[in-house]
């Protein structure tokens, strides 16, 4: 009976020993096989997009990268033209296009003036990510002249 338990364990563990050489040789330092899941965010915007529509030669534009792995979301937001000194950018959502959202993030305003950019990066929620790879997420630009916002631009996300 002892040598049957001993044969055995001897077996289990060169099974195991088997398995784990044979996994750490599958993950080499320059494995392309995994792959992190990263979304392209793009979009426009402009005063047609606010509810009730804003009368504006202002225009937005967003470029940015979302990582699923890390929740953050780095992006870049660049507007021209506006009629005041934009004081506020913000982006909301769950919202589609011309429904209200709530704020999911107040942003930077980096470069500020008529024309300007804010860029840096968010940290989304589980909730957030989701509603921002289902394309519910829209950027706000805000002035005194038009508190509720001047600008909006409803957010495309594509696999990367």
């Amino acid at each position: 009976m002892k040598k049957r338990n001993l044969k055995f364990s001897v077996m289990a563990f060169a099974l195991v020993a088997f398995s784990a050489l044979t996994g750490l040789q599958s993950c080499k330092k320059d494995d392309t096989s995994l792959v992190i899941a990263a979304y392209m965010t793009t979009g426009n915007a402009s005063g047609d997009q606010m509810k009730p529509v804003v009368t504006t030669t202002g225009s937005g534009t967003l470029s940015g990268t979302y990582t699923l792995a890390t929740h953050q979301w780095e992006y870049l937001i660049s507007w021209t033209t506006l009629s005041d000194i934009a004081t506020t950018v913000q982006f909301r959502g769950p919202a589609v296009p011309g429904a209200d959202g709530v704020l999911i993030s107040d942003l930077v305003v980096t470069s500020g003036g008529l024309s300007g950019s804010s860029s840096g990066t968010v940290t989304l929620t589980d909730a957030q990510a989701t509603a921002l790879i289902e394309g519910k997420v829209f950027y706000l630009i805000s002035n005194p002249t038009h508190p509720a916002g001047e600008i909006r631009g409803q957010v495309q996300v594509t696999s990367r």
